[in-house]
């Protein structure tokens, strides 16, 4: 499972961390005017941007269809926010205050983060020296709280090692295991479940003497999904899916949206065949969304359910 496009990119975030404010500027309403005065005095103070970078990302809001600018002779004013974008504003400002999904990454973040440190720069890297390079979920930085907890579920799982002191639970010195490094080498989470191989019966009924061959089109085969949780497990990362629709574009969400609804429809019916193949259709869409929002973690996780089936 790929962890580095989990997230969006760091010019998709800051541009989702506009639109909250415009929407906070807006009092929460759509069609609210908001002037580019007010957004450029936030942009400014929490984002670090220039009047200018602010009018370009408000232009490229107003491609999205989250906004809709109004301009004047002296060039853009303003913008009305839009449902969509008011929309879009929420789920992004959810999905980065879900401490599960936080928490999950800091784990993947901090053991790839080691892995470049250690192999690739060669440098013997401390969690201060993580925090200092202003790692964060959808931008909001970690803290070091999370971190000492992330550490030591690494630690815990075996990925990384290193000595303690009793009052920080976490390596205070990590390496990075053998398994972390094929972990991370492998394009895998540490989250990525560990499912036993599927067993397939086949169900053959045949009119009359006959020989029968594996491939013969005379010959009814039935799959059956060994793993009698199966449906969980896919409800389960169709759950996540929907969690982090936010951070797509309107255009995407709304086709995630039916893909996931076409996999829960094919769990509900108990039809695995149906289900696998809605899962390989979202996995692939998911893989290929340009703003790598969904892209990574979540799209690894879908695919890596179709083992279930095979």
């Amino acid at each position: 499972m790929t962890i580095t496009a989990a997230l969006p990119t760091e010019a998709r975030v800051r541009r989702l961390r506009l639109l909250v404010g415009v929407i906070g500027l807006a009092g929460g309403k759509v069609r609210e005017f908001v002037t580019t005065d007010g957004i450029a005095e936030i942009g400014e103070a929490e984002l670090a941007l220039s009047r200018d970078d602010v009018v370009n990302e408000l232009e490229l809001l107003d491609e999205e269809g989250l906004v809709t600018a109004h301009h004047s002779l002296a060039g853009l004013n303003g913008v009305f926010v839009l449902p969509a974008g008011k929309s879009a504003a929420e789920s992004f400002d959810k999905a980065r205050r879900d401490v599960v999904l936080r928490r999950r990454q800091l784990q993947d973040d901090y053991l790839r983060w080691l892995y470049e440190e250690i192999e690739v720069n060669g440098h013997g890297p401390t969690p201060d020296d993580f925090l200092r390079s202003g790692a964060n979920f959808h931008g909001v930085v970690y803290t070091a709280e999370e971190l000492m907890k992330a550490g030591a579920r690494l630690k815990e799982g075996a990925y990384i090692d290193g000595p303690e002191a009793w009052q920080y639970s976490a390596p205070l010195r990590p390496r990075i295991t053998a398994k972390g490094r094929h972990a991370v080498e492998q394009g895998r989470s540490v989250h990525d479940p560990v499912y036993p191989a599927p067993t397939q019966h086949f169900e053959t009924h045949v009119q009359g003497p006959a020989n029968v061959s594996i491939a013969s089109s005379q010959v009814n085969q039935t799959l059956m999904v060994s793993d009698p949780a199966w449906g969980e497990k896919v409800s389960s990362v169709l759950d996540a899916v929907t969690q982090a629709i936010g951070a797509l574009t309107f255009d995407e969400s709304k086709k995630v949206a039916q893909m996931v609804e076409d996999a829960r429809q094919g769990v509900a019916a108990v039809e695995p065949t149906r289900t696998k193949q809605a899962l390989i259709t979202l996995g692939g869409f998911l893989k290929d969304v340009s703003s790598g929002a969904l892209g990574g973690i979540l799209s690894m996780q879908v695919l890596a359910l179709v083992a279930l089936f095979s």
